[in-house]
């Protein structure tokens, strides 16, 4: 069995008729060997991102903590 992560990016562009769009592109489709975990997932995350050089454009609308416990529930559930 193989395991895999598929990374989407979704963002807002301003068009030629001054209206803003929604987009999405998918970015990464890694293959993700081994455990599952937070801290793989974000390795994976981590390696798209600086990849394309958006490392620094990257924001959640969640707060850290909150990212952390979601990771952490997925990771003990799915682990």
């Amino acid at each position: 069995m193989y395991s895999f992560i598929a990374i989407t990016a979704h963002y807002i562009i301003k068009d030629e008729n001054e209206i803003y769009r929604l987009r999405h592109r998918l970015i990464g489709f890694e293959y993700l060997p081994g455990s599952h975990s937070g801290e793989r997932i974000a390795q994976s995350l981590f390696a798209v991102y600086t990849s394309l050089g958006i490392t620094h454009r990257v924001s959640s609308n969640w707060p850290i903590s909150s990212r952390l416990t979601c990771l952490e529930a997925w990771s003990n559930h799915y682990g």
